[in-house]
This record gives structure tokens, sequence and C-alpha cells, in this order.
């Protein structure tokens, strides 16, 4: 994570990158519990187990646009 940030955020802006950073894990450490357990109640644990791959999968979207970003400097 700091690596990432340190290399993806301006110096002058190094501080930002890491408050955003650490508010968005907080976030989803608050909301993710909530989230699944109201999805395993209307669907059935195999549904909120569904939906957690999905998130998962979906977060791996972004790595592929900063790599190529990383790849064109």
């Amino acid at each position: 994570t700091y690596s990432l940030v340190s290399d993806l955020v301006h110096t002058d802006r190094l501080s930002r990158g890491f408050s955003i950073i650490y508010s968005v894990s907080s976030l989803s450490g608050f909301l993710g519990p909530i989230l699944f357990g109201l999805t395993s109640d209307n669907y059935g644990l195999n549904g909120g187990m569904y939906m957690l791959a999905g998130i998962s999968l979906l977060s791996i979207l972004p790595l592929f646009h900063f790599n190529q970003k990383a790849n064109s400097i």
C-alpha cells in the first residue's frame, strides 16, 4: 500500500493520497460485514459468497489501468 501510493501520487499530494487510502480501507472494513450479512440474509450464504467474489474481482480492474500507466512512463 505504501509503495503504491508513493508511486502513483505526486510528492506534493502524498498526504492526501494516504488519507484517501486509509479512509477507503476503514470504510470498506465497516461496510463489508454489513453488506455481506444483508446479502446472506436475503439470498443465503451462497449469495453472500458470490457477492464477495464479485466485489473482489471488480477490485482487480483498476490495477490494469495503473499497470498501463506505469508501462507508458
